[in-house]
């Protein structure tokens, strides 16, 4: 509405999520009892780990999923610093919009309140400006959950038809983690020292309920058999927490005090090296070489085939494939034509169909895949 339907519009507000992704890291930082050399490398790991360039590349709620989540955990953060608990208005604020962005929003809930039960920060349960901060998560969240309800709860739906058809990759508990480490690449040691900071640190013991919130999601995660990605939104709070302890064990430790410039400048030189596995900036050839040596990502869904990865490849052969269509519609019989609808099997080819199809006169596509099962009855009828 507001900047039209270009590349460079599509991929603009997801750089500025990405952008405030990474002065919120900074913040949380400071939160955390960091100074000027745990902002820089924090930040540092948000910008150039793999997985964050891919989300803020493309228009997908994975481009705010972090910025929500990290949102409501920096005012958990000043929650427990100010011991106002008014600061859990800025929760509430936050939770809601995740969840009406995504409903992955609800796995931070759950990994929050059980990291504050089980620590001494559980006195924040009991308090009223809690309720009051789900009561405003709610009213957010309110709209979408009547829909929910309305269209007998297609996001349960959709979850357990994933899980029945064996569409993602299977990955067991250790395969799960070590696509983590993949899919950090050497950020991965700013995160393990997160988890140091927030279970074993004293300066990060009041903070002990966001590591135990990372494990219980990391749990959830084995047993759901999700997505390796589902959890990398958690990571910039342990990003926070390990450039925290790592710039005290490079200020106490005089023969390690070199790693304060040699680390970084590893981040930056590794973060240019792995960019082109997630960022379009390679011709096909030359990606397919590229990935020949050693760089293809992991695959996530198992009804994927094509030389390059599920999120490049589909970005390639869109409008052959509309202009292919229009010339089989057009050539039919007029008789034929004036009662011929257009199926697509997913929302991709569907999408395509109502994107560049006016360009050919071509009706809009019915599908049952997705929110395309609830529009294509309107369709049919319109029709």
């Amino acid at each position: 509405m507001l900047f039209g339907d270009s590349l460079s519009a599509i991929r603009f507000l997801p750089a500025v999520a990405g952008a405030l992704l990474i002065v919120l890291t900074g913040l949380i930082i400071i939160e955390l009892g960091g100074k000027r050399f745990a902002v820089i490398l924090g930040c540092l790991c948000v910008l150039v780990v793999p997985i964050y360039l891919a989300f803020n590349t493309l228009l997908t709620m994975n481009a705010f999923e972090p910025l929500f989540w990290m949102g409501a955990v920096y005012f958990i953060i000043l929650t427990i610093n100010r011991k106002d608990p008014r600061y859990l208005i800025g929760f509430g604020l936050f939770v809601g919009f995740g969840l009406q962005n995504k409903h992955t929003m609800l796995l931070l809930i759950s990994g929050i309140l059980i990291g504050l039960l089980f620590t001494r920060e559980r006195r924040i349960m009991t308090n009223k400006w809690l309720l009051v901060a789900c009561l405003i998560a709610v009213a957010i969240f309110l709209p979408n959950l009547i829909w929910q309800h309305q269209h007998n709860w297609p996001a349960i739906e959709v979850i357990s038809n994933v899980a029945a058809t064996g569409k993602n990759v299977p990955l067991s508990p250790l395969e799960f983690v070590l696509q983590q480490f993949i899919i950090l690449h050497f950020t991965a040691l700013v995160g393990i020292a997160g988890l140091w900071f927030f279970f074993l640190d004293d300066r990060g013991k009041r903070y002990r309920m966001l590591g135990i919130a990372y494990v219980v999601m990391l749990l959830i995660m084995f047993v759901t058999s999700s997505k390796h990605y589902y959890i990398a939104s958690a990571y910039p709070m342990l990003f926070a927490g390990g450039a925290v302890l790592l710039e005290k064990l490079f200020e106490e430790k005089r023969k390690i005090r070199w790693l304060k410039v040699a680390y970084p400048i590893l981040l930056i030189v590794t973060g240019g090296i792995m960019a082109p596995m997630v960022l379009p900036v390679l011709p096909v050839d030359t990606y397919i070489t590229y990935q020949q040596n050693g760089f293809a990502p992991p695959k996530t869904e198992v009804g994927h085939v094509g030389p390059l990865p599920q999120h490049y490849g589909d970005m390639f052969g869109w409008p052959e494939m509309v202009e292919t269509v229009a010339e089989i519609y057009h050539n039919l019989p007029p008789e034929e034509r004036a009662k011929a609808a257009i199926f697509a099997s997913n929302y991709g080819e569907a999408g395509a169909i109502d994107f560049f199809g006016p360009n050919y006169d071509l009706p809009k596509a019915i599908s049952g895949h997705q929110n395309y099962y609830l529009w294509v009855r309107a369709t049919i009828r319109a029709r």
